[in-house]
């Protein structure tokens, strides 16, 4: 009830409302408004007075001057939104109202946990089977310094802290120890069943080369239960995949391996039942490096929307091969992003396509694109639901009354008070009389408190 009352309150809802209609316009934002006359200046004041190799110079640094002026007025406006929104799933609004948000789903070993690491610089646990055994909320946060920061922990589905959660919460200063982090909280929350836990892994990641994002990540497809899994795990996992489809504020990122007959992907026909037109579905093509010789027409028809069309469309990844995380190349994301760029540029069908359609850099702009402009969309909706819920909880509060009282003298006059009530009210009822408000009335919930 305190959480609902502290988070209907119109205050912070309004002030992100009034920054979104002021910054998050298509054109003439405040960027573009405040490096216009900066543009005009770095221009050649005589353009027959220059050279053509100083006029490339010049326009090159206008370009790189106001892709950083919007990408610097872009980080503003979209952190806050996304605060709002993790803010909100840290204290179990999500169990209420529907948050808008990226799920990750897909197959079991589709590439998941490397769609992640290329976008989070984290090396996500892998392995075959279930290796992702719970839902992990990924929170990516783009720092100014130097500076690599990383934290891990638990959120449990009641919203409440349990013994031993605390010892299992970690910061860490590295990639590789965050790691060990996160298989350290998954072990924790799936001992007593041993596979899977409905509750979920919270990972911050705070450097400079990351996006501003959060996507959460879920358990791979789950059809049979292998040796030393319970059959349970089966429904326990689909269940949590379908209540994240059926939330029609969770943007699908469907991971396809390339090398697959897309036809035969079970998440894309998932995500047909929820999302008929594809308007909340994106696809991801991993793998393109095992795409066999004369295989590429079909991935090639998919890559441009032509097969399994989505209003969203696909985009394709290289990520490291099982051959390259075993030798350790790599590690980094600019030298994955190279190996990524250099790869795509000289196979001879990938190198054809749209570079928009292409690499992890296209895709993290177009996610953040997608989550922002859902928020946007959304927020109108949340203020006036949490709203909707406020007035819910404020009802119930009065009617629950005041706190017990605390001094034993008090107790005993309460409980006198509470019987003499309860006598009056059942004698007037024993005589027809219903008229008392703390009787329900017709039509209304018996389980309601009064």
């Amino acid at each position: 009830h305190r959480a609902r009352l502290e988070l209907a309150q119109p205050v912070p809802f309004r002030g992100v409302l009034r920054a979104l209609r002021s910054t998050l316009l298509p054109r003439d934002t405040a960027a573009q408004r405040e490096y216009a006359p900066r543009r005009e200046r770095c221009g050649p004041s005589d353009p027959e007075s220059k050279q053509r190799g100083g006029q490339r110079h010049n326009n090159k640094m206008m370009s790189s001057m106001d892709a950083s002026a919007l990408s610097r007025q872009n980080q503003k406006d979209v952190r806050p939104m996304l605060d709002l929104v993790d803010e909100m799933r840290r204290l179990g609004v999500e169990k209420e109202v529907p948050l808008p948000q990226i799920a990750v789903m897909g197959d079991q070993s589709c590439g998941k946990s490397s769609v992640l690491e290329a976008l989070s610089g984290v090396p996500f646990p892998r392995g075959t089977g279930l290796v992702t055994r719970c839902p992990c909320q990924l929170t990516m946060k783009r720092s100014s310094d130097d500076r690599w920061r990383g934290s891990v922990k638990v959120l449990r589905q009641t919203g409440q802290e349990l013994a031993g959660d605390v010892n299992v919460a970690k910061e860490v200063t590295s990639p590789s120890a965050l790691t060990e982090a996160i298989e350290v909280c998954t072990t924790h929350l799936t001992r007593e069943s041993g596979t899977f836990s409905s509750d979920s892994i919270v990972v911050e990641v705070r450097a400079p080369h990351v996006p501003d994002l959060t996507i959460i990540d879920l358990p791979g497809i789950v059809r049979t239960a292998t040796a030393g899994q319970d059959m349970s795990v089966v429904t326990q996992v689909n269940s949590t995949i379908e209540k994240y489809l059926a939330q029609e504020r969770t943007i699908i990122l469907a991971i396809v391996p390339a090398n697959q007959d897309v036809a035969t992907v079970d998440i894309l026909e998932r995500a047909l039942r929820v999302d008929p037109t594809g308007a909340r579905t994106i696809g991801v093509l991993t793998k393109p490096d095992l795409v066999g010789d004369g295989g590429e027409d079909e991935v090639v028809a998919v890559l441009k929307n032509e097969r399994k069309p989505l209003k969203l469309g696909y985009v394709m990844v290289k990520n490291r091969s099982a051959r390259e995380l075993k030798q350790g190349v790599m590690t980094t994301p600019r030298e994955q992003e190279r190996a990524e760029r250099d790869f795509f540029r000289n196979h001879p069908v990938w190198r054809t396509m749209d570079p928009k359609l292409l690499g992890v850099a296209n895709l993290t702009t177009k996610l953040t694109a997608l989550l922002t402009k859902r928020i946007v969309t959304h927020l109108p909706e949340l203020k006036y639901e949490l709203q909707e819920h406020f007035n819910a909880a404020e009802k119930n509060l009065i009617r629950l009354g005041a706190q017990p009282p605390s001094e034993e003298g008090e107790k005993a006059r309460e409980i006198l008070r509470r019987f003499g009530d309860y006598s009056s009210t059942l004698m007037a009822s024993a005589r027809g009389d219903y008229r008392n408000e703390r009787l329900p009335r017709a039509g209304e919930e018996l389980s309601q408190p009064r």
